[in-house]
């Protein structure tokens, strides 16, 4: 979903085989789970049928739902203003959300779509920008939101993703080109991938390696507390 072109979890989940990144098509992994006598014998019972590409993009899409974050000590301290960050920890919130912008793009509490703010720090801003990430040679090995749009502003750019629980989801970026979350700050420090549309919000940051320090604390610091906690709160 980085360039948007996928309104749901179902619609997302069976793109993969469309699009030749699993190896096999949607019809061989139809037939594959066909062939599995213990999910013919789930589908039945609970669907009344054998899995279909929508059964199955329905049960991948359900599964994703249970994969919820849970409390992290930076949601804490965003919720009650208590110091329950190292100090190192809270220098780098202050690069965040100050010194670096990136809570520029990387919103703590964004607008839903109704209109009201969240409730709980997201760390997106749910838009589009160019970093140049992939800009090699004079071109993008992927435009990005472009191939949905046509708009020339958008080649290059995808949305920004979450943070939460950053610190388990390397490698980063859409194209999975940065390995660390250290490797992550230099890029935004040297002000991404020059490129014609690179987003006016990317620039040098001149950071000292304590800041960069920093803020890597703290990205870390966003790790939920409890991570066999998943999927509980879909169940309430």
């Amino acid at each position: 979903m980085w360039d948007g072109r996928f309104p749901t979890l179902e619609h997302q989940a069976l793109s993969p085989f469309q699009r030749g990144e699993m190896g096999i098509g949607v019809d061989e992994a139809i037939r594959r789970v066909n062939a599995d006598p213990a999910y013919v014998h789930l589908y039945r019972e609970l669907l009344g049928r054998r899995p279909s590409a929508a059964d199955i993009a329905h049960a991948l899409a359900a599964f994703q739902r249970t994969l919820i974050s849970t409390e992290s000590r930076v949601d804490r301290f965003l919720a009650t203003g208590e110091r329950l960050l190292t100090r190192l920890e809270y220098d780098g919130f202050r690069v965040f959300t100050e010194r670096a912008a990136c809570a520029n793009c990387h919103e703590l509490f964004p607008a839903r779509r109704d209109g009201r703010k969240s409730r709980r720090p997201l760390f997106t801003d749910f838009r589009f920008h160019n970093l140049g990430i992939g800009f090699r040679s004079g071109r993008f090995a992927d435009t990005g939101r472009y191939e949905l749009t046509g708009d020339e502003e958008d080649v290059g750019a995808f949305r920004t993703p979450s943070l939460r629980n950053a610190a388990r989801s390397a490698p980063y970026m859409h194209d999975g080109s940065l390995p660390t979350l250290e490797v992550v700050v230099e890029f935004y420090n040297a002000g991404g991938r020059p490129n014609p549309n690179l987003s006016p919000l990317i620039r040098p940051l001149f950071l000292a390696d304590h800041e960069k320090a920093a803020l890597v604390a703290f990205l870390y610091a966003l790790t939920e507390d409890d991570p066999g906690h998943h999927g509980r709160q879909s169940r309430r």
